[in-house]
């Protein structure tokens, strides 16, 4: 027939249904606004750690936790500016070490954490 390239596109000669979309579909809106996220909690946690002596170490630390990790993306780059921080500034290292230290402890319950944990031993050992 005229215009039948005999690619089956219709089936059995039938029309196409059409597809069905799902939760998990790829949305660009939803990727920006985790990017944004992403790059919104960074910036919480570059302005704490700017901020972090011994003396206020209790009120940003509890700031710090407070942040909603939604992504390993966001959890990695979190980790890597802590990390960056304590090997930038090692006259901290004690304070971010403690830091570590009650993230692990504040999250041992839940076990919300251990990615934490590897993140960091996995960024020591290629640094």
């Amino acid at each position: 027939a005229a215009g039948d390239h005999g690619d089956g596109l219709a089936g059995a000669g039938g029309p196409l249904e059409p597809l069905k979309t799902t939760a998990h579909r790829w949305d660009p809106k939803k990727l920006k606004r985790e990017k944004d996220a992403v790059e919104t909690a960074v910036a919480q946690v570059t302005a704490i750690l700017n901020k972090m002596t011994p003396e206020n170490f209790d009120k940003l630390s509890a700031q710090l936790a407070a942040i909603e990790i939604i992504s390993s993306d966001m959890l990695q780059r979190i980790v890597a500016t802590l990390f960056d921080k304590a090997v930038d500034e090692p006259h901290f290292a004690v304070v971010y070490a403690e830091l570590c230290a009650k993230m692990v402890e504040d999250g041992a319950a839940s076990n919300a954490l251990w990615p934490f944990i590897r993140l960091v031993h996995d960024e020591a050992d290629e640094g």
